[in-house]
């Protein structure tokens, strides 16, 4: 008898467990919803920037937001025709990125950084 009263508990349990294990989707960076539920899903409060640096040498891209708040970019991979590959990440908000070289005028790209999304912002700089 006890058997047969705890066989609806199981099975409710057995769902919920299933449930619970559900996969959740991550921003694809394109503006979809994966899920549809228009949900904040990566788990994270930054948002990434990449993209290519082109002209002069020793370049350099920082980040600069509202409040002062500096980010230097990271460097990664080698040169290319495209460029000097870099990234950041950035948290939500306003930012402005900074380009400079040895030689070059410096350049700016205003980027508005919503978490979990991608945004490739490549900068080529006027050099001498």
């Amino acid at each position: 008898m006890k058997l047969r009263r705890l066989r609806p508990c199981l099975l409710a349990l057995g769902l919920l467990l299933a449930c619970g294990d559900k996969a959740e989707g991550l921003d694809s960076g394109d503006g979809s919803d994966p899920d549809g539920d228009d949900g904040l899903q990566c788990g994270s409060t930054q948002g990434f920037v990449y993209g290519f640096l082109s002209g002069g040498t020793d370049p350099t891209v920082i980040a600069r937001d509202g409040e002062g708040q500096e980010i230097a970019a990271d460097w990664y991979g080698d040169p290319a025709a495209e460029g000097t590959p870099y990234e950041l990440n950035l948290p939500e908000g306003a930012w402005v990125l900074t380009a400079s070289a040895t030689g070059c005028s410096d350049r700016s790209a205003a980027v508005e950084v919503e978490a979990c999304f991608e945004y490739g912002v490549s900068i080529a700089l006027d050099c001498r």
